[in-house]
């Protein structure tokens, strides 16, 4: 096997331990033997009137790791007063912000999830015990794989904000705003004229649990937003040391030139879709990976560069 299909194979697994099952990696129809959020780390949404341990958990500090880690030698016996836990919050929305042409009328959003049902496990599985817990398992949580696709119209500008239901999805909404690229400064001089600013974001407006101990029901777990355009999106213009006079600056805009971002992430990371040197599609990603390529030293006659060799000629 080679070294990329290792590495590509690790990125799975990856994947599916901390998010879940998505498109063609995993069972979309899995069951799991406890609660969704406590199998998985990210990649869901929490309803937004979720409050409590449900909106927020503990953040591992760093007294625990270290004795996980193993016993620590000190210079004095007192135990040392353990540091406040820090807090994390969950997410209830997630979204994209992009640059699009004049001509630009509408675009497409795919919102794809799974969504996870409780229900009484199987008699013949009763016996089974909750690894965490001790307890017998009592319930199994199946999941079910939803995708809608959403138009949205960019004619009427009237409007700051405008919000569309997803279709069957029982509380989750696309909103969504428009406005104008600035006319002025450095980063006009980098867009074309009447260029727009767009931002969509996927939220999760569903019933909170009230206490009947489904919350997890009312996620949305494996969370990713799409949205694509036949015209194409325009690369956010990087204004850092545009106009530096810097010589190793200048040389590293010259090189990556053609290495352009075409949509930044809230809650989340972004990953384009680029053909022909043109993009139509963004995405949210919850694990992203970039391309590196590889730079190979040019092949210069009578000059060693193995280090090996080096070694060799110094040892």
């Amino acid at each position: 096997m080679k070294s990329t299909e290792i590495r590509d194979q690790l990125i799975k697994t990856l994947r599916l331990d901390l998010v879940g099952p998505h498109e063609h990696l995993g069972n979309p129809d899995e069951i799991l033997d406890q609660s969704p959020s406590r199998f998985y780390l990210t990649g869901f949404l929490v309803p937004v009137g979720a409050i409590g341990e449900r909106r927020s958990g503990e953040e591992t500090d760093d007294e625990i790791l270290d004795q996980l880690s193993g016993p620590q030698r000190r210079d004095d016996t007192d135990t040392p007063d353990r540091p406040a836990a820090k807090k994390k919050f969950f997410p209830a929305s997630m979204g994209l912000s992009f640059i699009i042409p004049a001509q630009t009328t509408h675009l497409t959003a795919r919102i794809t999830w799974g969504d996870y049902i409780r229900k009484d496990a199987p008699a013949s599985n009763l016996p089974g015990m909750d690894h965490i817990t001790g307890s017998k398992i009592k319930f199994h949580w199946y999941r079910r794989n939803r995708s809608e696709d959403i138009e949205l119209t960019l004619a009427d500008n009237r409007k700051k904000h405008q919000s569309i239901p997803i279709p069957n999805s029982n509380g989750l909404d696309v909103f969504y705003s428009i406005r104008p690229a600035p006319t002025s400064g450095a980063f006009a001089e980098h867009i074309p004229a009447g260029a727009r600013v767009a931002s969509v974001f996927l939220v999760n407006h569903r019933t909170t649990d009230s206490g009947r101990g489904l919350a997890d029901e009312t996620f949305a777990f494996q969370a990713r937003l799409e949205i694509s355009t036949a015209e194409g999106f325009l690369p956010r213009p990087n204004l850092r040391g545009s106009r530096s006079e810097d010589q190793d600056e200048q040389i590293a805009d010259l090189q990556y030139r053609d290495a352009c971002e075409y949509a930044a992430g809230h809650n989340v990371s972004v990953q384009s879709t680029q053909k022909n040197g043109r993009c139509n599609r963004v995405a949210t990603s919850w694990i992203p990976d970039a391309e590196v390529e590889r730079i190979s030293p040019a092949d210069i006659k009578s000059v060693e560069l193995s280090m090996d060799a080096l070694a060799a000629l110094t040892a």
